[in-house]
């Protein structure tokens, strides 16, 4: 105990120790009066340690959850299950695959990308080259049904530019498994091919091929040699490698994005809180004070970080 009567606690020793067997308040306070005769604090002490350890405990993903009324409803929203981010035109969960799924899903939430694409399709000018796109993309569409292309600067990992090949033996357009018809846009002819990936036809090049990848020598080389061995696979027919996004970070992603619709819809950190992770969670400590409030607030951050040219680092690393 410190000379102020405070308690000289610390973050890494309460997730170092277990989460108790038995639940309830009751296995809280045990733990928390264990805790408290290890730190050498009297027993008097426990309360404040109990409010403590139950502030961490419920900001836990699993008992969040649990607190969830769209748990209880059915609905998915990403808390459970990562890449199960709600779509912002309310048409129900987007199921989102990988980080170009991602990226979308966040640029197409941009105001200024909407506004920007409004005035490309009515003929007023071209799409802005900041977005990363290799054509313009209907942010209305979510991120399962679209038809969104980069580029290959933007994403070297994931867009591989192919041109004429100048011996035989080259890869057909079927052979890597394309998707619909060549769509011309920004330096050549977009295709989709199977796992995410996606070819840039550059030149006299033509889907019936043969073709060859070109790899530039520059700072990103190796993140498009990754690409070019995952294209490899796909025309060998063995499925491409699957998402580098681990479940942890599909999973702040996800509420990052949700996080991002309650503030772009201009509900305050309270409601989307509570969206995020249940009225029970929200309402179980003062709201000023709450470990839930700093979370929701960096989210909202991050998510609006994301939407304004963040989900471009994202798309650097790949699918």
């Amino acid at each position: 105990m410190t000379s102020s009567g405070s308690i000289g606690w610390s973050p890494r020793r309460w997730r170092a120790s277990p989460r108790p067997k038995r639940g309830g308040v009751c296995a809280l306070f045990e733990r928390a009066v264990a805790v408290s005769r290890r730190a050498g604090c009297p027993i008097s002490a426990a309360p404040r340690l109990l409010g403590r350890y139950r502030r961490i405990f419920s900001a836990s993903r699993h008992r969040v959850w649990r607190h969830s009324p769209m748990a209880a409803s059915g609905v998915h929203s990403g808390h459970d299950t990562p890449g199960a981010a709600a779509a912002a035109d309310g048409e129900g969960a987007g199921w989102l695959r990988n980080a170009a799924d991602y990226a979308w899903e966040f640029l197409r939430r941009n105001p200024d990308y909407r506004a920007d694409y409004a005035q490309s399709t009515n003929g007023v000018g071209a799409i802005n080259a900041r977005w990363g796109l290799g054509l313009p993309a209907d942010p209305a569409a979510p991120a399962r049904s679209a038809e969104v292309f980069w580029r290959p600067d933007v994403a070297p990992a994931i867009v591989l530019p192919l041109e004429a090949g100048r011996m035989d033996g080259g890869p057909t357009a079927r052979e890597l498994r394309t998707f619909g018809q060549p769509k011309a846009g920004q330096g050549g002819s977009y295709m989709r091919l199977a796992g995410g990936l996606q070819v840039l036809l550059r030149g006299d090049a033509r889907p019936e091929g043969p073709l060859v990848v070109v790899l530039a020598l520059d700072a990103d080389f190796g993140l498009r040699v990754r690409g070019a061995q995952a294209l490899h696979q796909v025309t060998r027919g063995v499925p491409a490698p699957p998402s580098r996004l681990k479940p942890a970070q599909r999973l702040r992603l996800d509420r990052s994005l949700l996080a991002l619709d309650g503030s772009l819809r201009r509900e305050n950190y309270r409601e989307i809180a509570r969206a995020l992770f249940g009225p029970g969670a929200v309402e179980d400590e003062p709201w000023k004070t709450a470990s839930l409030r700093d979370v929701t607030i960096r989210l909202v951050r991050t998510g609006r970080e994301l939407m304004r040219g963040g989900y471009l680092r994202l798309l650097k690393g790949g699918l």
